[in-house]
């Protein structure tokens, strides 16, 4: 989990990539028949290989996970907020576009 502070998907992606490699090199898996699926992070971790790798995947099947993390963040339920630091670690904190666009006072 360390890896993947400040990229909730990089390195998780990478190792997914490994090992569908290592499992094609053994003879367990087809590289014509690869799928992918999984729920919540899961769910994350197979919109990322579909949209960073779509040539690996002959499918894959999302069950609830987030498409969007800014949007995500931004409507956690409250039972949720005592995880939100958790959160800002490895997803980051979103950040107001119209807010990155005013110049800042210290530099002028």
């Amino acid at each position: 989990m360390e890896a993947a502070i400040g990229e909730f998907a990089g390195k998780m992606h990478t190792d997914l990539i490994d090992s569908i490699q290592w499992a094609i090199a053994q003879g367990i898996a087809d590289p014509d028949r690869i799928a992918i699926a999984g729920g919540s992070y899961g769910g994350y971790a197979t919109l990322v290989g579909l949209a960073f790798t779509p040539d690996t995947f002959a499918c894959g099947v999302d069950i609830f996970g987030p498409s969007n993390l800014v949007s995500l963040l931004d409507n956690f339920p409250e039972y949720w907020k005592p995880w939100m630091p958790f959160w800002h670690k490895y997803v980051g904190e979103a950040v107001n576009v119209d807010e990155r666009r005013k110049p800042d006072a210290s530099t002028n």
